[in-house]
């Protein structure tokens, strides 16, 4: 994928006696990949532009005022930024025992994991409703089974509140521990920070997200149905519905509309003769 601008940032103003950074934003017109745009601004100026607070977002603002169209920044998405929940510098973050085909780099909300019942990893969207498994340090029973439906910061929160914490594994011995207490998918510690760095190595601090950004998922629906699933009442009914049931599994902060393909949200399919 290419993008036919891109902002580039130069530092000034540093001296012996003064931490004060000066950012500079230029504006470069030309098609690149970000990859290829964050090695041509590290070999020409910089780096990519990095976004701190929103005097720094109008500043860059104004460098393209005169353009039209999409531009690299530097902020990205890392998928091997993966840590316990524990925080534990001990932890081995080494050891992994992830699915195959895990975790899904073409899933990018899918940022929390669960453990299988064949202890294997998988990783999911933190608002699915799943069990949990617990770690409890001064108990004889180490490892817990909650059997309650949760979200995975809500399971965080109640093992923390009733233990010690969610359950992180170092190492096999400890994932062939907790694998024959499951009877599905259930939650561990291990999880990730989306969006969390620039291009320069800088932690991610400011955003301003365009709406439904920067993860819109769509889902193609069927239905069996007589009434007229085109007409306007009918589909703002359907969404009223799907909005309470998301609600009621834990999902917030969320918008539903349908798209639309020849002027029509929902076609008939074409029965096929057997």
């Amino acid at each position: 994928m290419k993008r036919t601008l891109l902002f580039v940032l130069t530092l000034s103003g540093l001296s012996a006696v003064s931490t004060n950074i000066i950012k500079e934003y230029h504006y470069v017109s030309d098609s690149k990949t970000w990859a290829d745009a964050q090695s041509y601004c590290r070999e020409n100026f910089d780096d990519l532009a990095t976004i701190n607070n929103e005097d720094e977002n109008v500043k860059l603002m104004s460098v393209s005022q005169s353009t039209t169209g999409n531009a690299w920044i530097g902020l990205y998405d890392n998928f091997e930024t993966w840590k316990w929940a524990l925080g534990d510098t001990d932890i081995n973050n080494e050891f992994s025992y992830w699915k195959t085909d895990n975790p899904n780099v073409n899933h990018a909300p899918e940022s929390c994991t669960v453990m299988e019942k064949s202890g294997r990893w998988n990783d999911i969207q933190c608002f699915s409703q799943r069990h949990a498994v617990c770690y409890h340090e001064p108990g004889h029973t180490k490892y817990i089974l909650v059997r309650t439906l949760m979200t995975w910061h809500e399971a965080v929160a109640f093992c923390r509140s009733k233990y010690t914490d969610i359950a992180s594994v170092r190492n096999l011995s400890e994932n062939n521990q907790i694998s024959p207490l499951l009877s599905g998918n259930t939650w561990i510690g291990l999880h990730r920070k989306t969006w969390p760095y620039w291009s320069d190595k800088s932690p991610n601090i400011f955003t301003k997200w365009a709406t439904d950004h920067p993860h819109e998922a769509r889902f193609k629906l069927k239905f069996q149905s007589e009434a007229d699933l085109n007409d306007p009442a009918v589909q703002q009914q359907i969404l009223e519905q799907l909005h309470a049931k998301l609600e009621k599994h834990g999902v917030a902060d969320f918008k539903l509309r349908w798209t639309q393909t020849d002027g029509l949200t929902f076609h008939k399919e074409k029965k096929t003769k057997e």
